[in-house]
C-alpha cells in the first residue's frame, strides 16, 4: 500500500505499521482487523469510483470513523465520470491559483482558493478529528504532495523543451521555482486565511521534499 500523505510505498507483509517510515504520518491502525482490511483494500484500488464505494461501505459499518472520512475527503470528486470537464473534481487543483495566478481572472482565483481553504467538507472532517491543527497539517501536506506530483513534476514544460528532454538538474530547478512561486503568492494572497498560511507553507516544503527527494533550499 501507499502512505495516504506522502504516497510512498509501505511494506505491509508484517501488518500495517503505526507510522509511515518515510514521512512519519500516523497510519490507520485499529484493533478491528476488518476495518484495517477495508482501508488497505481502498488504498490499493486505483479506480476512484471503486475506491469510494469501498470507503462508503466501510463508513456504513463504522460511522464517523475519522480514517475513513479522511480518505473520502482526499478523493474529492475524482470518482465522478462523464459530463463536462471540471477541474474542481480534483481536490488539490485549486492550488493552481498559487502557482499560476495570472492565468485566472481575480474572481476565479478567489473562488479557487476559497474552495480549498474554506472547504466545508474539510472543516467537517477536521471537527471530527479532535485536533484541527494536526488534521489540517496532514491534509494540506497530502494535497500539496499530490499537486506537485500531478501538476509540477509531470508537467510537460518542466520535462522537455520542444523535442529535447531537460537535464535532471534543470527539471529540478524548474520545479523548485514553481514551488517558490507558490510560497510567494501564498504569503501575499488575501484570499488565504492568515491562520492557515503557516500550515500551508510547511505543507509545500514537506511536499517538495517528498516528491523531489531534497529540501527546496537545496534545489
Amino acid at each position: 500500500m501507499n502512505c495516504p500523505v506522502c504516497r510512498k510505498a509501505i511494506p505491509v507483509s508484517d501488518g500495517l505499521p503505526s507510522f509511515c517510515p518515510w514521512c512519519g504520518a500516523k497510519m490507520a491502525l485499529s484493533e478491528d482487523a476488518e476495518l484495517n482490511d477495508l482501508l488497505l483494500s481502498a488504498e490499493s484500488e486505483r479506480d476512484y469510483a471503486k475506491k469510494r464505494e469501498i470507503l462508503l461501505s466501510a463508513l456504513e459499518r463504522y460511522p464517523g470513523n475519522i480514517e475513513i472520512e479522511k480518505r473520502l475527503l482526499y478523493i474529492g470528486r475524482l470518482w465522478e465520470k462523464g459530463g463536462k470537464p471540471d477541474f474542481y473534481r480534483i481536490p488539490f487543483w485549486p492550488l493552481n491559483a498559487l502557482e499560476k495566478p495570472k492565468e485566472f481572472p481575480k474572481r476565479e482565483r478567489v473562488k479557487m482558493l476559497d474552495s480549498f481553504f474554506n472547504d466545508p467538507s474539510a472543516a467537517r472532517v477536521a471537527a471530527l478529528s479532535g485536533d484541527e491543527s494536526a488534521f489540517y497539517r496532514e491534509y494540506y501536506t497530502k494535497m500539496a504532495t499530490d499537486y506537485m506530483e500531478w501538476f509540477i513534476k509531470n508537467a510537460s514544460y518542466n520535462i522537455s523543451f520542444l523535442f529535447f528532454k531537460r537535464s535532471e538538474q534543470n527539471r529540478l530547478n524548474r520545479c523548485a521555482q514553481c514551488v517558490k512561486t507558490m510560497l510567494s503568492n501564498l504569503e501575499s494572497s488575501r484570499a488565504v486565511p492568515e491562520e492557515r498560511k503557516p500550515l500551508m507553507r510547511q505543507a509545500l516544503l514537506d511536499g517538495f521534499r517528498t516528491v523531489f527527494g531534497c529540501d527546496l533550499a537545496q534545489a
